[in-house]
């Protein structure tokens, strides 16, 4: 029988780079008490312990945890800390969302600066794998005045800047390879995020007429902020009914400049059959090419 201290050694360790502080914690409680139950005499019939089957792979990852927790007899929801039976189940929020194969949202970012005025864009994004297209705009739904279009898989960038009508294409740099990877530019990131961090729960909130449960990080570094922020918090609400995040909140102070940063994303349109022609660069003839 291993002993106390192995046991939170292993789950500690084996689970720290995958669930949040309280689920982990919460495993590790229900593994000592079921190590505490168990007797030597029935140990030949007894189910695994979860020291042996976390000792087994030491990259455990969610779904070996959600199995773990059934061989313990306590729930997937209950494991999954949802305070109820009804409400999201985050793991399958990551599952959806990564194999998802294309989806569209929209952007409202506000950035308050100290000695400046305001500055408020607007922005449509569409991903489908590896290729992002942005429209950025002044006005709600207005005329672009910046298209981007990146290509992660040629690692190719188009900038559009429509009020001077030029055209840059250049190679996507490592700060934005970075950014896609697990920073701002990948949505599909951002609940990982919040589960890999230390983060509460909101409770449930009607958003657009849909019922959703959120929950809130302050994790300076959230989104791949460089370098952390001075002061941050952002929410994810997601669709109890459907599974997809519905809305995400997000403020940050900068460290440097001491800007406020505000971002809203709402609008989401899921598994959205989307043209490739949509990721194409749409370069009018009368545009001045950047070098």
């Amino acid at each position: 029988m291993r002993s106390k201290k192995a046991i939170e050694e292993t789950v500690r360790t084996k689970l720290n780079l995958t669930l949040a502080p309280p689920l982990r914690d919460q495993l590790l409680a229900r593994a000592l008490q079921e190590q505490e139950q168990s007797q030597p005499k029935n140990a030949a019939l007894s189910e695994p312990s979860i020291g042996s089957i976390l000792m087994k792979n030491s990259m455990v990852k969610l779904g070996i945890a959600a199995v773990v927790i059934a061989v313990l007899g306590i729930g997937v929801v209950e494991f999954l800390d949802t305070g109820s039976t009804s409400g999201v189940l985050w793991a399958d929020v990551v599952r959806k969302i990564e194999a998802n194969r294309g989806f569209t949202f929209h952007e409202k970012i506000r950035v308050v600066y100290p000695d400046r005025p305001e500055q408020v864009v607007y922005v449509v994004d569409q991903y489908a794998g590896s290729r992002l297209h942005q429209e950025w705009s002044m006005v709600p739904d207005g005329p672009p005045f910046k298209s981007v279009y990146l290509d992660f898989e040629t690692a190719t960038a188009t900038y559009l800047q429509h009020t001077k009508k030029t055209c840059l294409q250049t190679s996507i740099d490592e700060k934005t390879v970075r950014s896609q990877e697990s920073g701002w530019l990948n949505p599909k990131d951002w609940i990982r995020q919040f589960l890999s961090s230390t983060y509460s729960k909101l409770g449930r909130r009607t958003i657009d007429g849909v019922p959703c449960e959120g929950i809130e990080t302050t994790n300076p570094t959230f989104a791949d902020c460089d370098p952390p922020a001075a002061k941050l918090v952002a929410r994810l609400w997601v669709n109890v009914e459907t599974g997809y995040p519905v809305r995400l909140e997000c403020s940050c102070t900068l460290s440097i400049s001491r800007a406020q940063v505000e971002f809203l994303c709402d609008r989401f349109d899921w598994n959205a059959d989307l043209n490739p022609s949509l990721f194409e660069p749409n370069i009018p003839d009368d545009y001045t090419r950047l070098k």
